[in-house]
């Protein structure tokens, strides 16, 4: 769903509000009741909070303290 990636992604550069969104993006997206898409909102935050951190772990640098 492109709508959630856009959600994702508004999220992730303010990083607030991501919850509230994702809510209403699949209440208007699925007719589902609420506690299911509260279980979908939650299994989709566990899901890029992974690949946000492995990401980070992959990419990141370490640097040695300055010997001397």
């Amino acid at each position: 769903m492109p709508a959630i990636f856009f959600a994702a992604v508004y999220g992730g550069y303010f990083g607030g509000a991501l919850g509230v969104i994702l809510i209403a993006v699949l209440s208007l997206c699925t007719h589902d009741r609420l506690v299911r898409l509260n279980a979908k909102r939650l299994s989709s935050l566990q899901r890029y909070g992974a690949l946000t951190g492995a990401k980070r772990i992959l990419t990141s640098r370490t640097e040695a303290p300055p010997s001397g």
